[in-house]
């Protein structure tokens, strides 16, 4: 959204010298940049992006020295029950999926990457499929990763755990998964 409301901004003043700049840079087209709007995807996805790493950093905050990208667990390790994995098992994954999918759903008609013409270039369209590539292997990584990571827990708390799973039954999202 950054980029449409530089572009957008600029549209209202392109006489100026920062603005004929950011154009010439941004726009291939004055087509192009007519075309550039605040829809209700690039909002929606906006909000998702906003909302995930809202979370994603909360969760960190609640895990605190626990919190660690490789599965593993650490001396004196505590089982984190509060703040959102009071609500669902596994909040931060649930994030990382609302962020990356804010992201996509920002790109869709009306974005500076579809209206500018960024995706009907060769590298555009190289860099947008690397770019799908690596968030479907990321969501897959973590949905493969629940299952382990919920043994691991189970091992290392036992009845603890098995409490707070029955409290806490989805891993994901609220009465759905």
């Amino acid at each position: 959204m950054f980029i449409e409301f530089i572009v957008i901004v600029a549209m209202y003043n392109p006489e100026g010298a920062i603005s004929r700049l950011i154009l010439a840079t941004l726009a291939s087209s004055d087509k192009c940049v007519s075309n550039i709007r605040i829809t209700p995807l690039l909002i929606l996805g906006n909000i998702l992006t906003i909302s995930g790493t809202s979370l994603r950093v909360r969760c960190y905050r609640t895990l605190g020295r626990f919190f660690t990208f490789e599965l593993r667990i650490q001396s004196r390790h505590q089982l984190i029950k509060e703040g959102p994995y009071s609500v669902v098992r596994h909040p931060s994954y649930t994030a990382l999926i609302l962020t990356v999918l804010g992201a996509f759903t920002s790109h869709a008609s009306g974005s500076w990457i579809v209206n500018c013409g960024l995706l009907k270039t060769p590298i555009g369209v190289s860099l947008a499929m690397i770019w799908v590539g690596v968030a479907l292997a990321v969501i897959a990584s973590l949905l493969l990763r629940i299952p382990r990571e919920d043994d691991l827990l189970r091992k290392s708390f036992g009845i603890e755990w098995n409490l707070w799973a029955r409290k806490v039954p989805y891993c994901l999202v609220p009465g759905i998964y």
